[in-house]
């Protein structure tokens, strides 16, 4: 009986470890977003890169720097979220972003 419920313990606390949503930080240059480039996402604010490509419970943000040319790939990035905060960003290329929301706070932003 305790293995049982040792065992649900651990499935339920996996299966909510893999629900909640992660924040993707775009630290890179200008580069190409698609579905396997992780050199320009980073966990933190300002950290290194190589953090997963944002998925669809993930928030996106684009922070003060320099205005930056994004080209999208293939991959139509689906989005919880997508902030831009001080930062002019031009997304290149045929495309579709989908996100729930998306706020823009002194940036511009083009399509």
């Amino acid at each position: 009986m305790k293995t049982k419920q040792l065992l649900f313990l651990l499935v339920c606390t996996f299966a909510f470890a893999n629900s909640y949503a992660a924040n993707r930080y775009w630290v890179g240059a200008a580069a190409i977003w698609d579905a396997t480039n992780t050199a320009c996402w980073s966990e933190t604010s300002g950290g290194t890169t190589g953090a997963s490509v944002p998925g669809a419970s993930d928030d996106v943000f684009f922070e003060s720097g320099t205005a930056l040319t994004v080209t999208l790939g293939a991959a139509t990035p689906v989005l919880n979220s997508i902030t831009f905060t001080s930062r002019n960003v031009t997304f290149a290329g045929v495309f579709t972003i989908i996100a729930t929301n998306m706020t823009l706070d002194n940036s511009q932003v083009a399509f």
